[in-house]
């Protein structure tokens, strides 16, 4: 009685305990179904606050302290738990039967590990995001990952290398120092590394989009991209001739090779990672240009009709969720017609123009 008491006292996040002990009476009885185990596991990889927060309270609620170990020793049962019982009655001192014992155990093995013990430093975990969604991720070791729209990591620590793969689109990693443990993200057909640093990744169609906002970075060009779970060696793979430092303020894109180095001023720092205060910065860019990322962020396409609208810049401070906002502005300021059709298309052509506009299709 006293542990269960215990559990809901002085809770540092009440929101996330009082979800946590919603999922243990759930999880603590028949079968879960599909639809359960889905929806526990969205759940559970929020983040690792989540997952800390239900492995506690599950331990406190099934007396199993172990619960955190890649292998599970099976529970002695002391009395046999009646099928049918109240929620209220759940809070007095239980002992849970073998059967429901290893109904707990296949879903948090199965759920809460995910392939994930945080002995010996090792940590594995996915995340990602939606169209529109903006994320931000802290790891265990103290280092954080925000992604942007439409994006996915996989995190993979081992005793020594904490390895991260950007499967998709752009995150901005904050990397805590540890000489130790290198840091290192692979995206397509590169590898990054750091130490104790912070950078921008932006993977676009094979390419790398590289801004080092603080610290010092080390890129090299790799035989062939790297998935999770290959258990990649970065001596073997790594072309160790095309090792290049990178440091804090500098803006590199590259394609099989460096295609441009820039030095970006705090400034120019700032409005190209707006994204991550939920913000699109636009500075006098091509509409082209503009389009482009505001497509990242909506369901829907934006089409520039007229390739004459292409060149024309246009600037301003938005929220990501203020397309329509974005959208006036051009209809009332730029003498731009935007018409929208009922397949998710939206077409920008000069108001001058009409109707005249590509066939939906």
């Amino acid at each position: 009685m006293n542990n269960i008491i215990n559990i809901k006292e002085n809770p540092e996040h009440p929101a996330i305990e009082d979800e946590a002990r919603a999922w243990v009476i759930r999880l603590d009885g028949a079968r879960p179904s599909q639809q359960d185990i889905n929806e526990f596991r969205e759940w559970l990889n929020r983040s690792p606050m989540h997952k800390h927060i239900f492995k506690r309270i599950a331990d406190v609620w099934v007396g199993m302290d172990g619960l955190a170990g890649r292998y599970f020793s099976v529970l002695e049962t002391a009395t046999a738990i009646p099928e049918q019982r109240s929620i209220k009655s759940r809070f007095k001192p239980i002992f849970i039967t073998l059967a429901t014992a290893v109904a707990v155990l296949i879903v948090v093995a199965g759920l809460y590990l995910n392939k994930e013990n945080l002995h010996a430093g090792q940590y594995n975990a996915d995340y990602a995001t939606v169209t529109g969604e903006i994320r931000k991720v802290d790891l265990p070791d103290g280092s954080e990952i925000q992604l942007n729209t439409g994006s996915k990591v996989n995190i993979d620590y081992e005793n020594n290398v904490r390895n991260v793969y950007l499967m998709k689109g752009e995150a901005h990693f904050r990397v805590e120092h540890d000489t130790a443990k290198p840091f290192i993200v692979y995206a397509g057909k590169y590898a990054v590394k750091a130490v104790g640093t912070a950078f921008n990744i932006f993977l676009q169609d094979g390419s790398l989009d590289l801004t080092v906002t603080h610290g010092r970075v080390e890129v090299s060009s790799l035989k062939e991209a790297v998935l999770p779970g290959h258990n990649p060696s970065l001596p073997k793979n790594m072309n160790q001739e095309s090792l290049v430092p990178f440091v804090e303020g500098q803006h590199v894109v590259m394609d099989q090779e460096i295609e441009m180095v820039q030095k970006l001023t705090p400034d120019d720092i700032r409005k190209k990672l707006s994204w991550r205060d939920g913000l699109l910065v636009f500075d006098a860019e091509k509409l082209e240009d503009v389009v482009s990322r505001i497509n990242r962020y909506i369901p829907s396409k934006i089409v520039i009709s007229d390739p004459a609208l292409a060149d024309i810049k246009f600037g301003g401070h938005f929220k990501v969720g203020e397309i329509n906002t974005i959208l006036s502005v051009l209809e009332e300021q730029f003498g731009i017609r935007v018409e929208r059709t009922n397949n998710n298309l939206i077409y920008l052509s000069r108001k001058s123009e009409g109707r005249n506009k590509p066939p939906q299709g």
